[in-house]
């Protein structure tokens, strides 16, 4: 289809140790690992199993339409920076 991921399919760690063992798998150590640390304490507090997949319905309208650009396939507008934006 072109351009990015349109399907995703994903399985979550259920446990800290299973985070930080996937971590010292990628080589994510020091201070790029302490951007997960949210997500290893929550793994602490509520170890759980979880899964899912999403459709990237952007990207599949960009290649229905012969789009180049995912910019111009905007389903819902970015107002990251403006006022009120996230």
């Amino acid at each position: 289809m072109g351009f990015g991921e349109t399907l995703g399919l994903g399985e979550r760690h259920a446990t800290s140790a299973d985070v930080r063992a996937a971590l010292d798998h990628h080589g994510i150590y020091g201070d790029d690992a302490k951007s997960y640390q949210w997500y290893v304490g929550m793994r602490d507090v509520m170890p759980l199993q979880t899964s899912g997949w999403g459709l990237g319905t952007e990207r599949y309208q960009g290649w229905l339409l012969g789009s180049k650009d995912i910019r111009d396939i905007q389903i819902f507008p970015r107002l990251k920076g403006s006022v009120g934006g996230v």
